[in-house]
């Protein structure tokens, strides 16, 4: 409601008059390099960061750290909801899923061998298509086996959706 919230490398920033004033929201956030963000339909936040995943229940207010599963120190570049109940980080060594509001994180693939997870996309009915650090891989049944689709040894950072398409 007339909020914007920024991360940065100084943590969590929230504007209510529209960017003209900025109010830092860091409290528990002990990680203060903020990469990513994700605001659900229930006003849920997570904040990625150098160090893991984030979660505020009251837009920013205070934080918790909600990293089980996931390595320390693993950079959380992006966040991908592909339904109702499935979130899906990229970070800097692979593809991590919950299902249980970020409680408890899965790795989504061996396969992608450590690499580096800039972009997250969701297609053609819940196939995933991830751009890695080396070329783009895309998931064709539901997460579980990753196949290489052609551009190789490039690092793909960004996926543009118009419509439905990518």
């Amino acid at each position: 409601h007339n909020k914007w919230i920024l991360g940065s490398s100084e943590g969590i920033h929230i504007s209510t008059d529209n960017g003209i004033t900025w109010q830092p929201f860091n409290v528990g956030l002990n990680s203060i390099d903020v990469v990513s963000l994700y605001l659900n339909d229930e006003n849920e936040l997570y904040a990625g960061t150098n160090d893991g995943v984030y979660y505020s229940s009251n837009f920013g207010l205070d934080w918790n750290y909600k990293n089980s599963g996931i390595p320390s120190n693993t950079e959380i570049l992006n966040f991908l909801r592909t339904d109702d109940s499935v979130l899906i980080v990229g970070t800097s060594n692979n593809c991590f899923k919950t299902s249980d509001s970020g409680l408890n994180w899965t790795e989504l693939s061996p396969n992608l061998d450590n690499r580096r997870i800039p972009s997250l996309a969701n297609f053609d009915n819940n196939k995933l298509l991830i751009g890695s650090d080396s070329g783009v891989f895309v998931s064709e049944d539901s997460t579980i086996k990753y196949s290489s689709k052609g551009i190789a040894e490039i690092t793909v950072n960004e996926f543009n959706e118009i419509g439905s398409k990518i």
